[in-house]
């Protein structure tokens, strides 16, 4: 080789060098928003892979691998995951935003009180400087059960009881005192007696309430529906509530979503919202505070009613609407149109329901909402218009009848990929149903929280094998339907759900229905990629995959290896909506639920 080959072999190898070297160079300095590094990310793809390191940039994810993806890339923030485990955002398949809203003047607020220590210690405080004889009126979200209430005949003196007069007595022996929590009144015995219910009432003749007795026939102070409704009336007229500013409600339904967002909640589907009002407010929050808050689908609440004035009434709604599911963008978009059919928990009482409420016999009591026929009316023109479609079925009977319609109008009008689906499934149906969920297409949208919170409640309302497999997440996921998860508000929290889920614990730590468990991988998929699929958003959003919007959420703790009993427990550390970090304080406590145990 003569010398002048050898200069020219050596340029050409510096020259390959360099340029090496400076395409390394401009791949190093590749700017992105955002890498989040050193962690456990279960990115619930198709193959549940796992990886340490995200590449994010523009609000969505560019690269997902190990430690060595980060190299080729310089970030304007990075998170350091010190090992911890991220997970996609959470993706809440039911909620009703309730921003907080005053009371009555004088009525005692026992909305935010989650133990029934709680309710007693606000009780207690409110009775102060109250003159004898004068009524109190106190609302509850909830009712939390006393552990020394006397036992009411078809409760096991082995559960929670409810409060009763006995409880409230104690607390006020010398003022009437009445305290609602939905369709369930309780009262103390001076308001009893003010109202003249005693062992010799009867429950009223259209079977639309109930007065509670005990063993010995005596009143307990528990009165459902209209009985509850009545004994209201004795007490003075309640003040009229004060009127809060647009600006003020505006602001507390900004507090509302922060807290999801602290939940580790990036996505919501808002179940029953009433158009235009409530669109324009989720529209105006994402307009004012863009990028801060949970991503916003929207379903409209349309009723079928008892009458085909109703039918015909919202048919035209429907079609006033002028577009369907799927409109809108990333941060609101608009779902499937909510129906209800039957009601919920305290709706499964053993009372005689009257012809009125359309009676039906069925391990799951109470009366329809809607007349199922009416249904199908609206079922097939939002089927035509290209609607989704959601239908809240908490018992077996409803879940029978709903799909028994969808199955009439999807043959009448065949359409690929509808997503359709039954939400709550608190009691599951006959195998028959199962089946023909399947062939039709049919998911269950269910809150599995209601295993734990409600267990109460399913207590009081349900039975052996009904009560046991309430909420059957395995028999749906055994049967092959598309099953997703969220909350309901019973309480937000997607760890609850998740803990409920893999446990089956109820809020008195016993274990129902074991055989239901679902494992904690299909627990996640269903609060993350598959509740995301039920809003036609799997391609967007649900898993940490590049090009999807990047949705994370950081814990504490390893959700896979953790003792499950210890899942409810594990803290958010960090919310990621749109590549924007939020961060949670150690200390931050779930606002909708503060005091579980």
């Amino acid at each position: 080789m003569t010398h002048s080959t050898k200069h020219l072999l050596r340029a050409a190898i510096v020259t390959a060098l360099s340029a090496a070297a400076m395409t390394q160079a401009a791949v190093a300095a590749t700017a992105v928003d955002l890498i989040l590094k050193n962690g456990k990310v279960a990115t619930m793809d198709a193959q549940n892979s796992s990886a340490t390191t995200v590449v994010v940039d523009d609000g969505r994810i560019v690269a997902v691998g190990d430690d060595s993806v980060a190299e080729g890339y310089t970030a304007e923030k990075t998170l350091d995951l010190q090992g911890r485990t991220t997970l996609p955002g959470f993706v809440d398949n039911h909620v009703h935003p309730r921003p907080a809203r005053p009371l009555p003047p004088g009525e005692v607020d026992l909305r935010y009180a989650y133990t029934w220590a709680d309710n007693e210690r606000i009780l207690r405080q409110a009775m102060k400087g109250r003159p004898p004889g004068t009524w109190v009126r106190a609302s509850a979200f909830r009712l939390h059960f006393a552990d020394d209430a006397p036992a009411t005949p078809w409760i096991n003196e082995d559960i929670s009881k409810i409060p009763n007069r006995y409880a409230l007595d104690k607390i006020a022996p010398n003022n009437p005192v009445i305290v609602r929590a939905s369709q369930l009144v309780v009262a103390n015995s001076l308001a009893l007696k003010l109202a003249g219910i005693t062992r010799d009432s009867q429950d009223p003749p259209a079977g639309d309430g109930h007065i509670e007795k005990d063993s010995n026939g005596e009143p307990t102070g528990i009165l459902w529906y209209a009985v509850g409704d009545a004994i209201e009336e004795f007490a003075p007229p309640s003040p009229p509530v004060p009127k809060l500013s647009k600006e003020a409600e505006f602001a507390a339904y900004k507090e509302f979503f922060e807290n999801l967002r602290s939940l580790g909640i990036t996505s919501v589907n808002i179940a029953g919202a009433r158009p235009p009002t409530e669109f324009r407010i989720y529209q105006q929050l994402h307009a004012r505070y863009p990028g801060e808050l949970p991503r916003m689908t929207i379903q409209p609440w349309i009723n079928a009613g008892h009458s085909m004035d109703v039918v015909r009434e919202n048919l035209q709604r429907l079609e006033g609407f002028g577009w369907h599911t799927g409109a809108g963008n990333e941060w609101v978009k608009l779902g499937a149109i909510k129906m209800g059919l039957d009601g919920g928990y305290t709706f499964s009482r053993p009372w005689p329901v009257s012809e009125h409420a359309h009676k039906h016999v069925t391990s799951y009591y109470g009366g329809w909402r809607d007349l199922p026929d009416n249904f199908y009316h609206i079922f097939k023109r939002a089927h035509q218009l290209g609607w989704q479609i959601g239908v809240h079925t908490a018992g077996d009977k409803a879940a029978t009848v709903v799909t028994d319609v969808l199955e009439r109008v999807i043959n009448d009008s065949p359409r690929k990929d509808h997503r359709h689906h039954l939400i709550h499934f608190e009691v599951g149906p006959p195998e028959a149903t199962y089946l023909k969920m399947k062939q039709l297409g049919i998911g269950v949208s269910m809150q599995p929280n209601f295993t734990y919170a409600l267990q109460p409640f399913f207590s009081l309302a349900l039975e052996g094998e009904t009560l046991q497999r309430n909420n059957p997440g395995r028999t749906v996921l055994n049967h092959g339907l598309h099953l997703s998860y969220g909350s309901d508000e019973r309480p937000y929290g997607p760890l609850i759900g998740l803990y409920a889920a893999v446990t089956r614990r109820g809020y008195d730590g016993k274990v129902y229905g074991p055989e239901e468990a679902v494992t904690v991988q299909q627990a996640v998929r269903a609060y993350t990629i598959d509740s995301a699929w039920h809003n036609f958003d799997e391609k967007n959003r649900g898993s940490i995959e590049p090009g999807k919007l990047a949705d994370f959420v950081v814990l504490s703790e390893d959700i896979f290896s953790v003792d499950p009993m210890r899942i409810k427990d594990i803290k958010i550390v960090n919310t990621v909506i749109g590549g924007r970090v939020f961060d949670i304080p150690g200390n931050a406590r779930n606002r909708f639920y503060p005091d579980h145990p």
